[in-house]
């Protein structure tokens, strides 16, 4: 049985990808890409290789997140923490009820990939440019 989480991330960015909506240009031009299960994972100069691994195979594991269908996110660091961006469908940004899961979706990943640092999420249109910023709430859960 699927969680609410992967119900939302399915809606949220299995279609645009199904559709095309997913390039590879960033604000911050990723400058290393790595493939889960269909999925693109790129990553910034201020990420290890070992981070982005590690990130990559929690979310191709058990289909939490790289699940086969085409999807493409991002990681970047600084002084502040992890930043996961996320390439959502139009207007996914607008709706409330996302707002929950994907602040969870950051706790989870802090927890289980990042030994607990801020891992804060963005959701971006399909060139990656941030259309809304959900920072990292330890005590969401």
């Amino acid at each position: 049985m699927k969680t609410i989480l992967q119900i939302i991330v399915y809606l949220c960015f299995t279609i645009p990808a199904l559709f095309g909506l997913y390039c590879c240009g960033t604000e911050s031009e990723p400058v290393n890409l790595l493939r889960f299960n269909n999925g693109e994972l790129y990553y910034t100069e201020n990420v290890e290789e070992q981070e982005a691994l590690k990130l990559g195979d929690f979310l191709a594991k058990e289909n939490f997140y790289f699940n086969g269908d085409p999807k493409s996110v991002q990681l970047d660091k600084d002084g502040k923490g992890y930043i996961l961006r996320l390439v959502v469908i139009e207007g996914a940004h607008q709706n409330p009820a996302n707002i929950g899961p994907f602040t969870s979706l950051g706790i989870i990943v802090s927890k289980e990939v990042f030994d607990r640092a801020p891992v804060h999420i963005n959701l971006c249109d399909k060139d990656f440019n941030t259309l809304m910023e959900i920072p990292y709430k330890s005590s969401a859960l």
